[in-house]
């Protein structure tokens, strides 16, 4: 979700396009925010968080 967010904000033109790549990619930023707040919430190793989402 995140590369196709990303390829439609590198297109460059103005229009629907741009912005739903742009909601993409703050969407998924902030899924990567919760679940890192819910890892520390729990007492998780730093690195746990980015193992479970790459």
């Amino acid at each position: 979700m995140q590369a196709d967010g990303a390829a439609m904000l590198r297109d460059g033109r103005y229009g629907p396009r741009v912005v739903v790549g742009a909601v993409a990619v703050l969407s998924v930023d902030a899924w990567r925010v919760r679940a890192a707040l819910e890892s520390a919430a729990r007492g998780g190793r730093p690195g746990e968080v980015f193992d479970a989402l790459v």
